[in-house]
């Protein structure tokens, strides 16, 4: 297995010198490159600062170089190795193709130099996200001959030029030989500096934090946040997921005027989803914070009363045309009005229109709206606790943001957490946008240690598995499929969302969460005038980190083993310092002192105010001015000082099973499976053959296409992988059900019964006559099993691959399920048939 860790030798260079292809933009200029490495980021401009008089509107260039190469008919290269340097000379005398990793994702576009290539259409290059040429979505496979210009040749597969590049491939398609001289990675990038920072005990913590600030940075636009690196055809600006990128960029970056650009870009642009307008206000709630601009506020009041007395309208009836894409949301597009996301949509609006009375309150913006939008979210509070249980039909999305609403009380989140959060299988959302929100409402109901353990699993297993960038969709589970590849990323699966992005920075909310609430550095008062810095450690002992507001940057450094805390304050701020009491276990503060002046339990000037968070996990200092302090607590002396560390969450159980897989009895079913019953997809041509289980009322395929035999290759009743005709007869078929991207067939059960149901699975297409093994269209696909009413997973998801011999699939459960089958390579996810037994 081979990972890249973060931290590698990058050699980044101008190489416009060489270069005879018209560039879109200026390389590299007016900056300087600070000494200090991070060995967390991946990205490879961490370390550059731009200097005032620098554009800062307009993008830059710069080229990377390859970190390896490898190539097929290794005979038809010589000194391959040349072309990780700066000055290739690889002969090439015969067909062949050259595949280049570059390390991390790049908005980029490949090019070389040849002096004696004969034609463009000689050779065809290629790029990707991961190890296989990007090859499905509408705008076709990213490969193509290149555009020459002079002696460069350029791969140009869209106007703007860049694709996310992480691979890419140079094929010859020629005999005659021919040199290659020059290669670049030429990549762009917005000239945004980072001044904000993050780093503590958990270095798994800080790779998350660099790597979503990385993931935003590299969808930067000359005038707006991109949301999507590689071309598939929206790649547009989407107003929700801006507001996570934004969130990110405020704390990274702090580039507060480009984010006011994006905020005031998309005023009117919701994109036609309802949450997504919602997501626009709180976008200005957490900029005007942070910012303090109260002209903002003023001219954007019409956007906002509008946008939430259209949420006031619908709230309870929505037409809600998506929410998220998993299928506890609606799956996407498909069914996003389902009962979930309505419950969540109701919470969002009691959520929005709380802080948005609160932050004109603190702007002392229309008292009138204050009171409306104040009392509006209470009477919808008072209805949902008309009923106590309230909260029983909210699942875990529905959940986080009654949690995140701000309403429940102590009891109902101990009641919501017991019921939607303990349960490990089905904690994390399947994309990191929705996880945003579960990850917040964690840290409301201060269950830290439970909110590291999803940040380490849910945004640090893409990182495990080589993402430099986060991606679209993600589960957890994916880290035990792919973890032994020779390459990472892999693809991964697609699915409602189509093919899925590697770089998607509506996952980057993981990074203002990490700075404002495990670092605790927040606003109290718009633009830091007043602000908290109450650092959650968990279990950890060290934190430290930098975030950047209109006043200066506010620093922070704690070394709970060291019992020192050292804090930055910027001019005309306030500071609120919460030194943890309760994160260190086995020892107790004994005293506390700031800059030598004891301040706690005797506070001998009463310089500063001392109290206790309500919880007592914080000892609370106040009113710190502008300033640099180092605050030195005395502890309780204790051999083998060491955190006490309780798992999170209980063990992970499923209610399902998972039996395991059958690769011998290919099409001779009769007399093993389907005892109970059965459906052989397409098996009489446009037609199912069925013999449903007397417990089976009906099984539905969803967004599913139907293939009847006989398939390309062997005819079916000459194949032994052909399914037996249940009538006893001689003769075999073979049909399926198939999607380029996902489907799912939803099979309802009239009463609970505990069953056996197997999948028959067969990558079945083979041109050469009859199959003798081998051979298929190179299908791997994933299957989820989830509970069809509540759309958790009850059994752990399987990867097929290799089963151009056939194999049955067999799981147990005793409800009604939903099977998902989606794509990671090959031409489609198939599925034959079905068998019950009990």
């Amino acid at each position: 297995m081979k990972i890249l860790t973060f931290g590698f030798f990058l050699c980044i260079f101008c190489a416009f010198l060489n270069s005879e292809a018209p560039e879109p933009f200026p390389w590299l200029n007016n900056y300087k490159v600070i000494n200090e490495q991070i060995p967390a980021s991946p990205d490879p401009l961490v370390n550059y600062q731009w200097l005032p008089g620098a554009n800062f509107t307009n993008l830059q260039l710069y080229t990377l170089l390859p970190v390896s190469v490898t190539a097929t008919n290794q005979t038809s290269f010589s000194n391959l190795n040349s072309l990780l340097t700066k000055t290739p000379n690889v002969e090439v005398h015969g067909q062949g193709s050259i595949m280049l990793e570059f390390a991390q994702e790049n908005p980029a576009w490949i090019e070389i130099d040849s002096t004696d290539l004969s034609q463009n259409t000689d050779i065809t290059m290629s790029v990707s996200e991961y190890n296989e040429v990007w090859m499905l979505g509408p705008t076709g496979p990213k490969r193509k001959a290149p555009t020459k210009y002079g002696n460069t040749y350029r791969l140009e597969l869209n106007a703007q030029l860049y694709e996310g590049v992480r691979y890419a491939w140079i094929t010859s398609l020629t005999d005659r030989t021919w040199h290659i001289t020059g290669l670049r990675l030429v990549c762009q990038a917005k000239p945004v500096s980072y001044v904000g920072s993050f780093n503590s005990s958990n270095d798994m913590l800080n790779k998350v934090w660099y790597t979503g600030a990385f993931t935003v940075r590299q969808n930067l636009e000359v005038d707006y946040f991109g949301a999507i690196l590689m071309n598939r055809g929206d790649r547009i600006s989407w107003t929700g997921d801006a507001h996570t990128a934004q969130a990110a960029a405020l704390v990274a970056f702090g580039n507060f005027d480009f984010i006011k650009e994006n905020i005031l870009r998309t005023q009117n642009d919701s994109n036609g989803i309802e949450s997504y307008a919602l997501y626009w206000v709180l976008s200005i709630c957490d900029y005007a914070m942070f910012t303090g601009d109260f002209a903002l506020i003023v001219s954007q009041l019409p956007y906002i009363t509008r946008n939430l007395a259209h949420a006031q309208t619908v709230y309870g009836h929505a037409t809600l045309t998506f929410f998220g894409w998993d299928d506890r949301l609606g799956s996407g597009f498909k069914d996003a009005s389902c009962a979930e996301s309505q419950l969540d949509y109701q919470m969002l609006v009691i959520r929005t229109l709380y802080e948005v009375a609160t932050v004109l309150e603190h702007f002392k913006i229309r008292p009138d709206l204050v009171k409306q939008y104040s009392d509006s979210a209470t009477n919808y509070v008072q209805k949902l606790r008309s009923d106590e249980s309230w909260y029983l039909p909210f699942g875990l999305h529905a959940s986080a943001d009654a949690i995140n609403a701000g309403f429940t009380t102590p009891v109902e989140k101990e009641a919501i957490f017991d019921q939607n959060f303990k349960d490990v299988v089905n904690i994390c959302s399947y994309s990191p946008f929705n996880m945003y929100w579960i990850l917040q409402a964690l840290g409301r109901m201060n269950k830290i240690e439970q909110a590291i353990y999803v940040i380490e699993h849910c945004w640090g297993g893409m990182i495990k598995l080589g993402a430099t960038s986060y991606w679209e969709i993600f589960s957890p589970e994916w880290v035990s499929w792919f973890i032994d590849s020779d390459y990472l990323p892999e693809k991964v699966p697609n699915g409602e969302n189509g093919w899925t992005s590697l770089s998607h920075p509506w996952g980057a909310g993981v990074t203002y969460w990490l700075s404002t609430n495990l670092l605790g550095i927040k606003p109290t008062a718009p633009g830091f005038s007043r602000f908290d810095a109450k650092p959650q450690l968990g279990s950890m002992n060290f934190i430290e980190g930098s975030v950047p507001t209109p006043r200066g940057e506010i620093s922070l450094r704690v070394d709970m083993i060291k019992g020192r805390i050292d804090l930055k304050v910027p001019k005309d701020s306030i500071a609120r310092v919460g030194v943890p009491s309760k994160n260190y276990k086995l020892r107790r503060i004994v005293s506390i002192n700031i800059n030598d002046i004891a301040v706690w339990p005797n506070n001998e000037h009463n310089t500063f105010k001392i109290d206790f968070e309500s919880d007592e996990s914080f000892i609370l200092i106040s009113e710190i001015p502008s300033g640099i302090y180092h605050i030195h607590c005395e502890m309780e002396k204790y051999p083998n000082l060491m955190p006490f560390v309780t798992d999170p969450f209980p063990p992970a159980r499923y209610s399902g099973q998972y039996i395991g897989k059958d690769t011998t009895t290919k099409g001779n079913w009769l007399g093993k499976y389907g005892k109970d019953g059965y459906v052989l997809f397409h098996y009489l041509g446009s037609d199912d053959l069925s013999k449903l289980p007397s417990y089976v009322s009906q099984v539905q395929v969803t967004w599913g296409a139907g293939k009847s035999g006989p398939f390309p290759g062997p005819p079916p009743e000459n194949d032994i992988r052909g399914l037996e005709n249940p009538s006893g007869t001689h003769t075999r078929n073979i049909g399926c059900y198939y999607n380029e991207l996902t489907f799912v067939l939803d099979i309802t059960l009239r009463q609970e019964q505990s069953n056996q149901i197997s999948m028959y699975l067969v990558d079945w297409d083979y041109p050469n006559g009859i199959w003798t093994g081998g051979g298929g269209k190179g299908r791997r696909e994933i299957i989820r099993v989830m509970d069809l009413e509540t759309k958790n997973v009850v059994a752990p998801s399987q990867v097929v691959e290799d089963f151009y011999g056939g194999v049955y699939l067999i799981f147990r459960y005793d409800k009604s399920i939903r099977l998902r089958f989606s794509t990671i390579g090959g031409d489609n996810a198939v599925v034959s048939a079905l068998f019950w037994d009990s």
